[in-house]
């Protein structure tokens, strides 16, 4: 039983999502030549059906090494949308490598149509790392993962950056100051609920 999906583009009918068959049953353990191999049909395949989005792209690559040695019957290829020196983050392109078949099974865009902002300037990235950490409080962490080989949970030990007290991570790249709220909005009264 085969199944596919397409989905194209009413406008320029390019491709937007695909999809075929993959047998998730049989489980590999992912070495480097796999991944070597996954991004290779990645890049054959992005050559072929999305050429108009080269260069407008990054790969994840840690994402990839990230796996070698665990078990999987697929690896996802994951480029974010970059232009003008900045991730537009949601945007970029999705593939599933199928390990047995040896191909691209599956493809995402998502590509928003907007026009991006010119800046002429930059505030200095120096002073932006330096409110994190003097305003915004760096501690150590446990964060559960779950191991796919073992079937079980490992707690691994991360230092990050809080958001105490309530600080966001944001800032302005132009200004360099903390965003607070990155939409502004009118205030809205509700009558079932105080303020």
């Amino acid at each position: 039983d085969q199944r596919m999906g397409v989905e194209l583009d009413a406008n320029t009918l390019g491709l937007v999502s695909w999809y075929g068959n993959i047998n998730y049953d049989n489980q590999q353990k992912i070495s480097d030549k796999m991944i070597q191999d996954a991004m290779a049909a990645g890049d054959k395949f992005a050559a072929q059906y999305a050429s108009k989005y080269s260069g407008k792209v990054q790969l994840n690559k840690k994402e990839l090494t990230d796996m070698i040695g665990s078990k999987s019957s697929t690896i996802n290829l994951n480029y974010t949308r970059f232009e003008k020196d900045g991730y537009i983050m949601g945007d970029g392109i999705n593939m599933t490598y199928d390990l047995n078949t040896g191909k691209i099974a599956g493809f995402n865009l998502n590509w928003t149509q907007i026009q991006l902002p010119d800046y002429k300037s930059f505030a200095d990235e120096g002073k932006v790392l330096d409110k994190i950490f003097t305003q915004n409080k760096i501690e150590l962490s446990y964060k559960p993962f779950f191991n796919e080989s073992t079937q079980s949970y490992d707690l691994k030990l991360y230092y990050s950056a809080t958001e105490k007290p309530n600080l966001p991570l944001m800032f302005s790249a132009i200004t360099g100051e903390r965003i607070i709220s990155p939409v502004q909005v009118d205030k809205i009264n509700y009558s079932d609920i105080d303020q």
